[in-house]
């Protein structure tokens, strides 16, 4: 229809590439706010869906192998240096953290970061950077999850939230709500800061989602993988 980017398909909020926002010819008046959010592990859904077939990484030697394997085809790097570079950037996680942590910061965390920063330059834009780390159970904070928790945690099989679980719900909703209703008060603007909603309290730092693993990656020219969907 008339005013719709037919490539985009948003009439008013973004009506340019995210990261050409800047330059957008047409906008909303007054400045729009936009709600950049995303889950810390991705992958995590692997470990709950029985659909999926995965080996757990419960040593740092067959992570190594893999790791150097997979550098060896996506970078003309010398792997084995490349793989002790990228896991120093995660010294404090598990073997199956760092795995879970890195493929979802390579395809999603600091690509999604880099495109809030192209966005947050326009002048008719307010960006606001939410980062979900919250996990269900013992699992990660999977694909999806912050979506289940949503809608009330329907459409996942066998799935019996916890009081926890229905406390990050709940978080979530009041997050989301205020937002609509411009009830944003101390919510500083990206890249600034960044709202980080764990298992835990929520935390406003001031900070972008995994800061030192991205800038990491990005030295390592390791940031070209991003997802297209």
């Amino acid at each position: 229809s008339s005013g719709i980017n037919a490539e985009y398909g948003d009439p008013e909020v973004v009506t340019q590439s995210p990261r050409e926002l800047a330059h957008a010819d047409h906008y909303s008046n007054p400045k729009t706010r936009v709600l950049v959010s995303g889950t810390a592990e991705e992958t995590g859904i692997m470990h709950v869906d029985d659909s999926f077939k995965v080996n757990a990484y419960t040593n740092m030697t067959l992570l190594r192998q893999d790791l150097i394997q997979f550098f060896s085809v996506i970078s003309d790097s010398d792997p084995e240096v490349l793989e002790e570079q990228v896991t120093a950037l995660y010294s404090s996680a598990s073997p199956q953290e760092l795995w879970d942590l890195l493929t979802t910061d390579l395809r999603s965390t600091c690509p999604m970061d880099e495109v809030a920063r192209s966005m947050s330059t326009s002048v008719h834009h307010t960006l606001h950077r939410l980062y979900i780390s919250n996990s269900q159970h013992d699992s990660t904070a999977f694909h999806a999850w912050d979506t289940y928790a949503l809608f009330g945690f329907t459409g996942w099989p066998n799935l019996s939230p916890t009081s926890q679980d229905q406390e990050f719900r709940n978080s979530l909703i009041t997050i989301l709500r205020d937002f609509a209703n411009n009830r944003t008060e101390g919510w500083g603007v990206y890249p600034d800061t960044t709202l980080f909603l764990g298992n835990g309290e929520l935390e406003m730092r001031n900070q972008t989602p995994q800061e030192t693993q991205c800038n990491g990656l990005k030295e390592l020219e390791l940031l070209q993988y991003g997802w297209q969907n």
